[in-house]
C-alpha cells in the first residue's frame, strides 16, 4: 500500500522550516528518499517561505544558470513578491502568479520582498549535473 500523506503549510510549526516539501538532499540513497511521501524521482519541488518583513537580496550562491532541455522549471508565488532576471529581463511575481522558465533559458533570482512563501516545481526530475552556470 502507498503511504499518502498531506503537510498543512499554515500549520504554525512548519512557519520556520524553509524546506518541508523538497527534493531528497544530494547523494540520498533513492531507497532512503522512497521512504518518504513526500519526495519524487519525477519531479523536484521545493517550498520557501520567508517570514522577516522587508526587502531581502538572494543568497551570494545565487548565480545566472539554466537547466536543459527537457527541464523546465515553475515559481508559484503564494505570498509576497519575488524577483526574478529571466534571460535577461526582470519579472516580478505576486502573490498567486505563476511563471515557467523554458529549458536553457538562463535565470537567477534577484531579491524578493517578505513575508514570502513560493513554491518551485522542476520537472522531469533534475541533478545537479543538468544545472548549467552561465554569467
Amino acid at each position: 500500500m502507498k503511504r499518502i500523506s498531506v503537510i498543512d503549510l499554515t500549520d504554525p510549526k512548519y512557519r520556520n522550516d524553509p524546506h518541508v516539501i523538497r527534493s531528497p538532499p544530494k547523494g540520498t540513497p533513492l531507497e532512503i528518499a522512497d521512504m518518504s511521501s513526500h519526495l519524487s524521482r519525477q519531479v523536484n519541488i521545493n517550498y520557501r517561505r520567508v517570514v522577516k518583513p522587508g526587502f531581502h537580496a538572494p543568497s551570494a550562491k545565487e548565480r545566472m544558470h539554466f537547466h536543459e532541455s527537457p527541464i523546465e522549471e515553475y515559481y508559484i508565488v503564494l505570498e509576497g513578491k519575488l524577483k526574478l532576471l529571466i534571460d535577461r529581463k526582470e519579472v516580478q511575481l505576486s502573490s498567486l502568479q505563476l511563471l515557467k522558465v523554458p529549458s536553457n533559458t538562463p535565470h537567477k533570482c534577484t531579491g524578493y520582498f517578505a513575508p514570502l512563501a513560493y513554491i518551485v516545481f522542476r520537472a522531469p526530475m533534475s541533478t545537479g549535473a543538468a544545472k548549467v552556470y552561465h554569467e
